[in-house]
């Protein structure tokens, strides 16, 4: 599902992030790809975000990536407990 805006995605994917502590958004990348941008509780999520596909941005200090899919991915992981304990 690449090139999916973040309102096009499923609510229950957004829902998983969002319990997870992680904000989602979208924005233009170098030439006219999308990526999608991680933010929130990222530090206890980390392991999880660089599983699936995700790189730090020390720039944007946020993580980034490349693809809706990836983002399904990573909402897939998180409802199947990779999220950390106390969330």
């Amino acid at each position: 599902m690449d090139g999916q805006r973040p309102g096009a995605f499923q609510p229950a994917l957004v829902e998983s992030l969002t319990r997870a502590g992680l904000e989602l958004e979208e924005t233009v990348g170098n030439g006219s790809d999308a990526e999608y941008l991680i933010s929130g509780n990222t530090f206890a999520n980390r392991e999880t975000l660089k599983r699936c596909g995700g790189r730090w941005s020390q720039r944007r200090q946020r993580w980034v990536f490349p693809s809706g899919a990836s983002i399904e991915s990573l909402a897939a992981s998180i409802s199947a407990g990779a999220a950390p304990p106390g969330l």
